[in-house]
């Protein structure tokens, strides 16, 4: 496992899928936003959905924070309903996730996961279904 940061973004349906590893510096966390800006250009006209896989994410620097905070509220100012984070029980990494994203609202739902398979089929029960054959869910 590499600790400098990287990720993957891709797209299916109304759903932006994220695979984040290694230690994030501000200028992994500016690629990513602009990855997943591009990303999710093509669904936000709509209500849409996000998962992310974090298993292998090992942390971001402070400066990461405000960064990422800015991308969520970017996020839902443009129709993101529903966010799936997946990782092992970590509480750490859970402190440093809920300083980096806004709280579950009336029209925004979020859960965490410790499998993808259950946070697809959550996200599927909240309207968003997608082909997992068609993306490299794993690792990097």
């Amino acid at each position: 496992m590499s600790y400098r940061g990287h990720f993957t973004v891709s797209q299916d349906n109304q759903v932006i899928f994220t695979y984040a590893a290694g230690g994030w510096d501000v200028m992994t966390a500016r690629d990513y936003c602009a990855s997943f800006k591009k990303a999710a250009a093509s669904v936000y006209h709509n209500p849409w959905a996000h998962i992310l896989l974090l298993d292998d994410w090992i942390l971001a620097t402070p400066e990461v924070e405000p960064v990422i905070l800015d991308l969520a509220h970017w996020s839902l100012a443009h129709n993101l309903v529903c966010t799936a984070k997946v990782y092992r029980e970590n509480m750490l990494k859970q402190y440093q996730l809920d300083k980096m994203n806004p709280v579950s609202s009336v029209t925004y739902r979020q859960q965490e996961f410790t499998e993808q398979q259950t946070a697809l089929d959550w996200l599927a029960s909240e309207g968003f279904k997608v082909d997992c054959d068609q993306f490299e869910l794993g690792r990097v």
